[in-house]
């Protein structure tokens, strides 16, 4: 009866794992109805500790002239600020897509066709392990912050896990773990 709950352990385990990296919402994807998205190369991923991360913020709204990209540390305070950083475009769907652009966007691109859009891009090396966010604010060409049709401002913020280094990343540790305890429940059973 033991090895049967090891094996359904490993599969229950396993299972959670999976969902948990396909239940990465598409933040990118928020252009389409509101009009303003941001992401990041390492949204759904864990980045590590001082790799560099790119956010990437659009919007379909011509008037917008700069973003500001505000990087948050874990504990919620500013690590860094880019301002006014001047938008790209107008870009179209699926053809044209910002240099160096993730797959989220990629994606978007390919399911949107004919949408017209601008961009900014800002960069940082994130140097604490922990929850970072980066936040967008979209302003038009007198600097003004823009009021969406919701009368809300058009603030998106999107998060991304910075961990420390491992050769393989958190997967292979945590598959590995699964195997060590696979191995321990089979010689176990040999003992008996």
């Amino acid at each position: 009866m033991k090895p049967r709950f090891a094996v359904i352990s490993i599969v229950i385990g396993s299972l959670l794992l999976i969902a948990s990296i396909n239940n990465v919402q598409a933040q990118w994807a928020a252009i389409t109805g509101s009009g303003y998205g941001i992401t990041t190369d390492y949204h759904g991923e864990e980045a590590p500790l001082m790799s560099t991360v790119t956010a990437f913020a659009g919007t379909r709204d011509s008037t917008v002239a700069t973003i500001d990209f505000k990087w948050l540390m874990p504990d919620g305070s500013v690590a860094h600020t880019d301002w006014a950083v001047a938008v790209t475009g107008p870009l179209t769907t699926p053809d044209d897509l910002p240099p160096g652009a993730p797959e989220e966007i990629i994606d978007w691109a390919s399911k949107y066709p004919g949408i017209q859009y601008w961009y900014a891009c800002a960069k940082y090396e994130p140097s604490v392990i922990g929850d970072w966010a980066v936040k967008a604010v979209f302003h038009n060409a007198f600097g003004h912050t823009l009021s969406s049709a919701s009368d809300k401002l058009p603030v998106r913020a999107t998060s991304f896990m910075v961990v420390p280094e491992a050769a393989l990343g958190t997967v292979a540790v945590l598959l590995s773990m699964f195997g060590a305890f696979g191995v321990y429940a089979v010689r176990k059973k040999r003992i008996f």
